[in-house]
């Protein structure tokens, strides 16, 4: 069963609507965009099951330090939105 989900635009639209909808599903999710105080309050919102990952897209490095950090976190990696 997949149990993680690594979400970038997670500060709006459909990233934040699909971050809600796999928290509600049971899943943990990594939540990924720029603007870090929006995601560190949706984070609060969804409580255990997300951790903030504040960071640009456009960054390769953000992006793999980022999905580092949520494998530590929740031990693996099952899809990417």
């Amino acid at each position: 069963m997949f149990e993680t989900s690594f979400i970038t635009g997670a500060s709006s639209g459909i990233g934040a609507q699909t971050d809600g909808a796999a928290t509600i599903a049971g899943w943990n999710v990594g939540q990924f965009a720029r603007i870090k105080d929006i995601l560190e309050r949706l984070t609060a919102e969804i409580g255990a099951r997300a951790i903030a990952l504040p960071g640009d897209n456009t960054d390769a490095d953000a992006q793999r330090m980022a999905i580092e950090t949520f494998i530590n976190e929740f031990g693996q990696l099952d899809a990417v939105f």
